[in-house]
């Protein structure tokens, strides 16, 4: 049975942290679907509910220049969506 967990998605399996059965399984899903989209960074979801992105790997000098983040966050899948999309556009 799922026990209080969470999800992080690492190449090149995910590593299985678990929640309640639904809120996982959306959590894990959710994940997925934006590592997909940004195959760069690993994403989760904190056990306070944030969501959270950490490129990989380590930014090159240009790309710290540039003004490019290791990590990002956002309140909803959707924010943080938004917030990756920001760092694609940059040089």
């Amino acid at each position: 049975m799922w026990q209080d967990k969470w999800w992080h998605l690492d190449e090149p399996e995910p590593t299985v942290v678990l929640l309640d059965d639904a809120h996982a399984a959306w959590s894990f899903q959710v994940c997925r679907l934006l590592a997909v989209e940004f195959p760069r960074w690993t994403i989760w979801q904190s056990d306070a509910g944030c969501w959270w992105a950490t490129r990989r790997p380590e930014l090159t000098k240009s790309e710290d220049e540039a003004g490019l983040s290791r990590t990002l966050d956002g309140d909803s899948p959707e924010k943080l969506a938004a917030a990756l999309h920001e760092q694609a556009e940059k040089p």
